[in-house]
């Protein structure tokens, strides 16, 4: 009879650690000033807030593996909070718009602990909000962390530390803000808003990082990237009117991309490292871009349209090698590399509509080479190189012209070499055209 007994209590044991591993709660609130408190632990548990109306707060702690908690609020004012520890599980926040309402504010805080977590906040206001909040958190190992808004005025951010993590921010509406931290190796991050004012930035500590932020529409935008590593990639996009982009990149084999369409633009970015990358394009009026790069094998290209643009290129280090691509009229190209070996190259459009844009190019150190073509009128070109077996002609290059090419009318070539075994060729096609050699 007693080992019946006790494998009677023993099943019941069994049976209450089963239970204990997979919790289910449910609370449904509805009226205003309601407060939900969930604390769950073990696996597979499972908890469901629901509260419609005003000024309520929702509070979920799980601890274990594969948990989820989803928090709906619909209503003004409502905060949520969920906190989960351990591998595995998936926390989803919802503000407003639920089941028809819209709210003006809101605050929706997730933080995780561990591996293979998944967050999502969703939050939607109306046309009067004074706007919402929103953060998640994660520490450790491929995570994955998602933020939506709508109808702006937002602010929110994604701190995630560890390995192979990514982050996806999307603001809707005007006036939103978003950060992005990411420490760890592999991480991605992608940052979207639209109709203008807003700031976005993501910092990114490691290997094998990408950033990508676009902002659409608007004006008066600022993109601010940092990334510290081997093998990072910056995507900037912009459009509309009086945006800002600003990147910073150190280690090596870096890539920064920046395409900003509109006017009154700007584009700061600096790379420090070895076989770094730049292209900035840029179109419209009255945009400027500074690109500054120091370090070995680096490559810079701009590709500026429009009018009244200014456009600097700084290369310190070796092997560099920059383009620069004139379209449209009244723009300013300013280039400078120091160093051995590097290259220069422009180019223009087809047409003869590339007109009254000037450009002063200068190299410094040994064996640098310069060419291109130019297609227009009313161009000024001004070419200095400092030192010895410099030349200005095709070196076999994917891009190389013969020399310096002009075609067109009323353009002013001035090439000045200081050193010893320089060359310099150059073709000019054209009426009114000036060509000054220079060699010392």
């Amino acid at each position: 009879m007693k080992p019946l007994l006790n494998g009677f209590i023993a099943m019941l044991l069994f049976t209450s650690l089963s239970f204990a591993q997979s919790n289910t709660a449910t609370t449904t609130q509805s009226g205003n000033s309601n407060d939900a408190a969930v604390t769950q632990s073990g696996a597979t548990n499972a908890a469901d807030v629901t509260q419609t109306g005003d000024g309520n707060d929702a509070d979920v702690t799980q601890t274990g593996a594969s948990n989820t908690a989803n928090t709906e609020q619909d209503g003004q004012d409502n905060t949520a909070e969920v906190s989960q520890t351990g591998n595995m599980n998936e926390a989803t926040v919802q503000q407003g718009n639920v089941q028809g309402w819209v709210q003006l504010s809101g605050e929706a805080v997730i933080e995780q602990v561990g591996d293979q977590n998944r967050a999502l906040i969703m939050q939607r206001s109306n046309t009067y909000s004074s706007g919402n909040s929103h953060s998640i958190s994660q520490d450790g190992s491929m995570n994955d962390a998602r933020i939506r808004s709508f109808n702006g005025n937002n602010s929110g951010s994604i701190v995630q530390s560890g390995d192979g993590n990514n982050a996806d921010v999307l603001q809707a509406q005007s006036q939103n803000s978003a950060s992005v931290n990411q420490s760890g190796n592999d991480n991605h991050a992608t940052v979207s808003q639209n109709s203008g004012q807003h700031a976005a930035s993501a910092s990114q500590s490691g290997n094998d990082n990408s950033a990508a932020l676009t902002q659409v529409s608007g004006t008066g935008s600022a993109a601010f990237t940092s990334q510290t590593g081997d093998g990072n990639a910056i995507t900037a996009t912009q459009e509309g009117s009086d945006h800002e982009a600003v990147a910073s990149q150190n280690g090596n084999s870096n890539v920064a991309e920046f395409d900003q369409r509109g006017d009154m633009q700007s584009v700061i970015a600096d790379q420090n490292g070895s076989n770094n990358s730049m292209s900035i394009t840029q179109t419209g009026s009255d945009n400027s871009a500074l690109v500054e790069q120091s370090g070995d094998n680096n490559r810079a290209a701009a590709y500026v349209g429009g009018t009244a643009n200014v456009t600097t290129q700084i290369q310190l280090g070796n092997l560099n090698f920059q383009r620069i691509n004139l379209f449209g009229s009244d723009n300013v190209y300013l280039v400078e590399q120091a160093g051995n070996s590097n290259e220069f190259f422009v180019g223009s459009g087809g047409s003869l509509n590339v007109t009254n844009n000037t450009l002063n190019a200068e190299q410094g150190g040994n064996s640098n080479s310069a060419s291109g073509f130019v297609n227009g009128n009313g161009n000024e070109l001004n070419l200095v190189q400092n030192g010895s077996q410099n030349r200005i002609m095709g070196s076999g290059g994917r891009f190389d012209a013969e020399g310096f090419q002009i075609t067109g009318n009323l353009n002013a070539l001035n090439i000045t070499q200081s050193g010893a075994m320089n060359s310099a060729q150059a073709i000019i096609n054209g009426n009114c055209n000036t060509a000054v050699i220079t060699q010392n």
